[in-house]
């Protein structure tokens, strides 16, 4: 009779841990931004979630790079997620990995390499559909943003928290460089780092 009530204490303190755990880890979410996502064109109570493209149309074209956003566009999404990452020299690119050994003919951190330098490398190079988007570069996030706004893509913007740049700069970067280029076709822009 001891050893079950052992268990059942281990159990409920196992069930409140998770609890916590899952309460404390994962951000609130806004409820305008959920909301902003749904589409409009729909009463209320029918209103449909709206489909988002995780790294832009990754499956068809190579992830985070230009033609993946125009393929998510063809392929009926109603907004792309994406990521950002600072070059050495404090260029904004939209690449999802600290490093761009994963996506390009290329080694080493983001952060290592000059814009110049990053724009050298081969962002197709890996993708199984490679032959479809020949020396498919990594684009700068001004690129991506100008792009999405002009295919009227909603945008959800995450800056990784492991970038090599000073929170302050990046957020002095987001609000020189990207806010002239947001539309009425940006509903949202949620950044890992709280730069707003």
């Amino acid at each position: 009779m001891e050893v079950s009530c052992w268990f059942q204490v281990f159990g409920c303190l196992i069930a409140v841990a998770i609890f916590i755990y899952r309460t404390l880890r994962l951000p609130k979410s806004d409820p305008s931004l959920s909301k902003s996502f749904l589409r409009k064109e729909t009463s209320e109570k029918t209103s449909s979630p709206a489909i988002i493209a995780h790294r832009g149309g990754s499956a068809e074209a190579p992830e985070n790079t230009l033609a993946a956003f125009k393929m998510a566009k063809e392929n009926g999404a109603y907004g792309v997620e994406f990521d950002v990452d600072f070059t050495k020299d404090g260029k904004a690119v939209v690449i999802h990995d600290s490093t761009v050994d994963r996506t390009t003919n290329g080694k080493g951190l983001v952060g290592e390499f000059t814009f110049e330098e990053i724009r050298k490398l081969d962002a197709s190079c890996k993708h199984p559909l490679s032959d479809k988007f020949p020396k498919e570069k990594i684009p700068a996030l001004e690129e991506v943003v100008e792009l999405c706004s002009s295919l009227g893509l909603k945008m959800l913007i995450e800056i990784k928290k492991g970038t090599n740049v000073k929170e302050s700069d990046a957020s002095s970067y987001i609000k020189l460089n990207v806010l002239s280029f947001l539309t009425q076709s940006v509903c949202s822009a949620h950044f890992h780092l709280n730069l707003f």
